[in-house]
């Protein structure tokens, strides 16, 4: 009973760890790109002209 227990919980944490860390790196990664998308009043994407 173990091992089916392990058989079907290790592959879905081992998916659910991988894309923490892929996400993880994306935040870092939008981190380290000097925008203002993280300043107050933001509500939407920075598009240019008169949306």
């Amino acid at each position: 009973m173990g091992l089916v227990m392990l058989a079907v919980f290790v592959p879905i944490l081992a998916v659910g760890l991988y894309f923490a860390r892929r996400q993880e790196r994306l935040n870092r990664a939008m981190d380290a790109l000097d925008d203002s998308r993280r300043e107050a009043g933001y509500v939407g994407p920075n598009l240019p002209g008169p949306f």
